[in-house]
């Protein structure tokens, strides 16, 4: 009886893990996604800004802060959960300080499983947000790129925001039961 336990207890780890592992790898290539953005942001802020000094008859582009805009909410969207993975969002944590390792992880379980809601939220939002630009055909005022897109990507990177909180907070869980 035991044994049977104890397969049970190492097969959900291994889910857990093999999970874990999953929404990491994601999140990775998600990150390279922005990291491209931002060079192509710092690329073409640059070129844009010599032209307009060198040869400003010449070089008249309009949407120059439109696709400045977009790279930057790319960067932004796409660096989301490698962030989480990676425990480099801002923390006030003043508070916290004066707490007890259990109390600690108990906050942390309860701010993970809310903000894996509230992240859900946002991704049912953003996608609901793409089908009524898509079907409006809503695009940029100067360059006519369609916004739909990147509502989509931003419902994607939220979800997986929300997957990777669901797994700290089943790391933190387990952590808690194993003695």
């Amino acid at each position: 009886m035991k044994d049977s336990a104890e397969k049970d207890s190492t097969s959900s780890k291994g889910i857990l893990d093999r999970f874990g592992k999953w929404t990491g790898s994601l999140s990775n290539g998600f990150a390279w996604v922005a990291l491209i953005a931002v060079i192509f942001m710092v690329l073409f802020s640059t070129i844009d800004l010599l032209a307009h000094k060198i040869a400003p008859t010449v070089w008249t582009f309009g949407g120059a802060m439109e696709i400045t805009g977009i790279l930057g909410l790319v960067m932004v969207i796409f660096a989301i959960p490698l962030t989480q993975l990676m425990n480099m969002h801002t923390a006030v944590d003043f508070l916290t300080n004066y707490l007890s390792k259990r109390v600690n992880r108990i906050l942390a379980i309860i701010i993970s499983f809310l903000s894996a809601g509230l992240f859900a939220v946002g991704a049912w939002q953003m996608f609901k947000y793409g089908q009524v630009t898509q079907a409006g055909g809503n695009a940029t005022p100067l360059v006519h790129i369609p916004q739909a897109p990147f509502a989509y990507a931003g419902a994607v990177c939220f979800f997986l925001e929300c997957l990777v909180l669901l797994v700290t907070m089943a790391n933190l869980v387990k952590r808690g039961t194993e003695k």
